[in-house]
């Protein structure tokens, strides 16, 4: 459920970016992109230790830390 909510909010991120949102959008929406960015880089490598444990390739392992952050890391 939290993944999928997550899938949203990029797709409206990565939208935003490319087609043209009500004002009243597009800054929260660029806002909330480089707060999840950060955030989710972040992640990676504060948890890199849990991260590995897991067993996917590093590469794989960024992707989704990037895009479900804790979800991923916890198995949310």
């Amino acid at each position: 459920m939290l993944k999928g909510i997550l899938i949203i909010v990029w797709v409206a991120i990565v939208a935003n970016l490319f087609i043209v949102l009500p004002d009243a959008l597009v800054w929260p929406l660029k806002a909330l992109g480089v707060l999840l960015a950060v955030a989710h880089i972040a992640e990676f490598f504060i948890f890199r230790k849990d991260i590995k444990a897991k067993g996917d390739g590093t590469l794989k392992s960024f992707v989704m830390t990037f895009l479900f952050g804790a979800a991923y890391i916890k198995n949310l």
